[in-house]
């Protein structure tokens, strides 16, 4: 604890987003293999807590050694379960009852191994093999400190394009009013999770992005046996 302590400028000791939203609005469960921004890594933690496999990604290098430090503090045997969600309990904010129950703190140590820390970064200049992951958690990433929203629309589509058909997408503010523009590219807005993060979350206003190459199928289908008509 006091080794952790030691960073009293960290940007995000806790998350300000509902972790309940994250996991139901994404359906997060032991089949799922998930890319994701880290922050203060407790949505990780609470992926890897179901049972998934997470890759997280984060620019911050102080951040990323607060993160591995409590991920050590989690490994360690010698620490109790109490002194363990005791620490992911230490700050005020919507975090801090998910981490009340006991059979949590013992799920994410059992599953500690199920996270990974990649290298500093920008998870949009990522280079990796995206088709291994079928979920990806971009908190407000794709709109950070940039307002502008057809620029952030043209960088989460360009994202996008990397993975495969039915890949899910969450992103804690919505960049996108409609499907309109979302399905001309191959991906929709999936409307019951979305509803159902945002009944959670009080603080975002939650989105949930899937894949759809489907959609710009069918849709070349149909101008196929339109055209001869014309």
């Amino acid at each position: 604890v006091k080794e952790i302590d030691k960073f009293p400028y960290i940007s995000f000791p806790y998350t300000n987003e509902n972790l309940e939203a994250i996991i139901k609005g994404m359906q997060i469960n032991s089949e799922d293999y998930v890319l994701g921004i880290m922050g203060s890594g407790q949505q990780g933690l609470a992926m890897i807590e179901k049972g998934a496999k997470a890759d997280l990604i984060d620019y911050d290098f102080t951040q990323i050694e607060y993160f591995r430090k409590m991920l050590r503090f989690l490994k360690n045997n010698k620490n109790s379960y109490e002194s363990c969600k005791k620490i992911l309990m230490s700050w005020e904010g919507p975090s801090k009852n998910y981490f009340s129950l006991n059979e949590r703190i013992f799920n994410i140590r059992k599953n500690l191994d199920n996270l990974k820390i990649l290298e500093k970064g920008d998870i949009f200049s990522l280079k990796t093999e995206f088709s291994r992951y079928n979920k990806v958690y971009l908190s407000n990433s794709t709109d950070y400190k940039c307002q502008d929203y057809l620029k952030n629309q043209k960088k989460f589509i360009q994202f996008g394009k990397n993975f495969n058909q039915k890949t899910t997408f969450y992103l804690s503010r919505s960049v996108f009013e409609s499907n309109r523009k979302l399905k001309k590219e191959g991906f929709r807005i999936n409307e019951d999770l979305t509803k159902k993060s945002n009944k959670i979350e009080m603080g975002w206003k939650p989105q949930i992005i899937v894949k759809d190459d489907e959609q710009i199928s069918l849709i070349q289908r149909i101008i196929k046996k339109i055209k001869p008509l014309i």
